[in-house]
């Protein structure tokens, strides 16, 4: 077997990072807890609003929902609208002991901007279909004879 040589000594002037310091290295203040004590664990934050993430599902869920004529983006896009206020104002009036916010604005928004897609291209659609039986019974689109 061939040894390997130590590796070289570092730089002068190098101080490990504090994960690789030595316990009670210098000035780490550092100091190894008591025999027999665990760690202990930092408290959890405030838990998430659940209504906040509903809506933000229903107003994402919306957007594919615009390709079927704009009636699912219409149907999930409204209650997305409404969950996602209901979510706001009870995390605004919970005084911090609910998160979510961003989330809640995030879920309404979504659903309002499909919701609004999907109404626009359902009135184009049938507006087609409209046109396109006027035009058909007037004989614009009547087939030339020979």
């Amino acid at each position: 077997m061939t040894e390997q040589p130590p590796p070289p000594p570092p730089p002068p002037g190098y101080t490990p990072p504090p994960s690789q310091m030595p316990p009670g290295g210098p000035s780490s203040g550092y100091t190894p807890p008591p025999a027999g004590q665990p760690y202990a664990y930092p408290a959890p934050g405030p838990r998430t609003e659940p209504l906040a993430i509903v809506s933000l599902v229903l107003g994402l869920v919306a957007f594919p929902g615009i390709c079927c004529w704009g009636i699912l983006a219409i149907i999930l896009g409204i209650p997305g609208f409404i969950i996602g206020r209901m979510a706001l104002k009870k995390v605004r009036a919970s005084g911090g002991t609910l998160s979510g916010e961003g989330i809640a604005q995030a879920g309404w928004i979504c659903s309002v901007v499909a919701a609004s897609i999907g109404a626009l291209y359902l009135l184009f659609v049938i507006g087609t279909f409209v046109l396109s039986i006027v035009m058909s019974s007037s004989g614009a689109f009547a087939s030339p004879t020979p």
